[in-house]
């Protein structure tokens, strides 16, 4: 009777000690549900939206307009006008001046090009530039009103990163731009030798850098602020209060404490380490959500009520919606770029 009891014991002693399971299967967890999906002739690589478009670039299928509110497409096509596209791998977009700023990576045997487009009428993009300048290698590309008061004549003002092959270093390149008066744009060196991808705020650059993790440099002049290693290969990067968030491939999500700007904290009391790789993710402020696309692992989705410890509240693996390239969060509905069934839009259940 003894030797039974101890062996209970010992039972819940292990039970209790056992490492919980992360992340939890889809069987273990119904609070996400498929809302609809729209399929696309390419991979779709790269996305943003707004209220009205979703926009999609497909790599060597060109690239797609699809509206927001329910998932059908508006447009879809691997040319602007009369100028063939031959891998759109990257895009942007200022809406209120109805621009997309559209990458166009053709390898090295033709040249590489941001064309910008007019989507006034969304059934017939019109090409109104095409800027050719520092444009190897370029990884995201990002958008936004100009409200400099001594450039006021260009609207809007984008941001990118490219490869300088005569210098071997990496610039971030400052555009303005206007329908009207076209565009000029500034070029610094950057410090880091590896950009993935990059976020920023109304100072800073925040550089997903690969295996030496997340580069915080000066939006205006580039200039090393910080640097942060990452136990993994730092994909994608997105700010939130004073946290960094990582896809940080292998290792999964990782956070960072960046409230001291100069000394940022790896939070190593937390790591979420995902099946698959964590390539992109994406935050929905006003909803406290947080989705990481990981591959082959599918789409995670996390409450961000305690933001340091971000709760997961739900994954759909890739058998339910493919392989994951990317994901965004538009007013708490989750969608993603999956390689088999185009944009897939999801939703929280509590």
């Amino acid at each position: 009777m003894i030797r039974k009891l101890l062996l209970l014991i010992a039972l819940v002693i292990v039970a209790s000690c056992a490492k919980p399971k992360t992340p939890v299967s889809p069987s273990e967890s119904n609070q996400l549900k498929i809302v609809s999906s729209c399929k696309l002739i390419g991979n779709p690589i790269d996305l943003t939206v707004d209220d009205s478009i979703i926009y999609v670039a497909e790599d060597q299928a060109g690239y797609a307009l699809i509206n927001t509110k329910n998932n059908i497409l508006i447009y879809e096509n691997n040319s602007i006008s009369n100028v063939k596209l031959y891998k759109t791998q990257k895009l942007a977009v200022n809406a209120s001046e109805n621009e997309v700023f559209i990458y166009d990576n053709k390898g090295s045997s033709h040249r590489s090009n941001i064309y910008v487009a007019d989507i006034s009428n969304p059934q017939n993009p019109l090409l109104i530039s095409t800027i050719s300048d520092s444009t190897m290698n370029v990884t995201n590309l990002y958008a936004v009103d100009n409200n400099e008061s001594n450039s006021g004549e260009y609207p809007t003002i984008i941001y990118w990163i490219n490869w300088n092959i005569i210098h071997d270093v990496f610039n971030l390149n400052k555009g303005y731009f206007s329908k009207q008066n076209k565009y000029f744009a500034t070029s610094f060196e950057l410090p880091t030798f590896t950009p993935k991808s990059f976020t920023m705020d109304s100072n800073n650059l925040y550089i997903a850098s690969n295996q030496l993790g997340i580069d915080i440099v000066n939006k205006d002049d580039a200039h090393r602020i910080s640097l942060v290693n990452t136990p993994g290969e730092a994909l994608a990067v997105i700010r939130y209060e004073n946290l960094l968030y990582v896809a940080d491939r292998q290792a999964g999500l990782q956070v960072i404490d960046v409230t001291d700007i100069q000394n940022p904290i790896l939070l190593n009391d937390f790591a979420f380490d995902t099946i698959g790789y964590a390539q992109s993710l994406d935050i929905d402020s006003e909803n406290n959500l947080l989705s990481v696309a990981s591959g082959g692992g599918g789409v995670y989705v996390f409450h961000l009520n305690y933001p340091k410890k971000p709760e997961l509240i739900g994954r759909l693996d890739s058998s339910q919606i493919g392989y994951t390239n990317i994901t965004k969060i538009h007013k708490g509905k989750v969608l993603i770029g999956s390689r088999e069934n185009g944009i897939v839009k999801i939703s929280t259940e509590d």
